[in-house]
């Protein structure tokens, strides 16, 4: 629903606002939490992150580790819903795709048989832990990220790529967010902890966790220090 004028937290455009969620409502069942965050977002903005948030829904209700939660159960046929639309083609084409079956192995290689997996798009995946990053940013500081400065926003499972001092960096980083900083929640299925540089609050790090059990990091910049993330 449209409301004010203003400028829209994503773009920056000036106009009519609606209001976004953060993170995606679609992420909670149907009793939804009462301390839901929403930060202004154009109209154009906000449609053009649903099928994003659509498709972060369902590979993260895929997720085996999280398969059993009561708050991941409570979503599914909202989800398998969603695969059923005539307008969800795309969506349904793409989870066909990236399903396979490996094998299932114990820890102590034993072999377990056959199971099905699915392959998912880890950056489409981080474009909206992204937006969340920046409606979060809006939160805490009553306006958007500068301009000149960009988000990042990927999932943990993405950090085995990069090199082993850089993995440590990042390790160090966050263990001291974790340590020093007062988590916030929203319901039960989300939460996030942030650490913002003391000379340039743009510049900050942020540990979002969905499901007590999906971490993904966020980080945002000038520019030029976010494309070297």
């Amino acid at each position: 629903m449209a409301r004010r004028n203003g400028e829209c937290v994503y773009c920056g455009r000036y106009g009519p606002l609606t209001r976004d969620h953060i993170p995606p409502r679609n992420l909670f069942s149907r009793s939804q939490p009462t301390d839901l965050i929403t930060v202004p977002a154009c109209g154009q903005c906000n449609a053009a992150g649903r099928r994003d948030d659509e498709y972060f829904r369902l590979a993260l209700a895929l997720n085996e580790r999280i398969a059993s939660e009561p708050d991941v159960q409570a979503v599914i046929p909202e989800v398998l819903r969603s695969l059923q639309r005539a307008e969800a083609t795309g969506l349904r084409n793409m989870f066909l795709r990236g399903a396979h079956q490996v094998d299932q192995v114990t820890p102590a290689g034993l072999y377990l048989g056959r199971t099905m997996a699915y392959n998912v798009d880890l950056d489409r995946l981080g474009t909206v832990c992204g937006r969340i990053v920046r409606g979060l940013w809006y939160k805490h500081h009553g306006s958007r990220l500068p301009d000149g400065y960009e988000v990042k926003a990927f999932a943990t499972a993405g950090l085995r790529d990069i090199d082993a001092e850089t993995f440590a960096e990042t390790t160090r980083l966050l263990g001291s967010i974790i340590e020093t900083t007062e988590p916030h929640s929203v319901g039960r299925i989300f939460s996030y902890v942030f650490h913002a540089d003391e000379r340039d609050h743009a510049i900050s790090a942020w540990i979002l966790l969905f499901y007590r059990n999906i971490v993904f990091l966020g980080f945002t910049g000038p520019a030029r220090m976010a494309n070297e993330l």
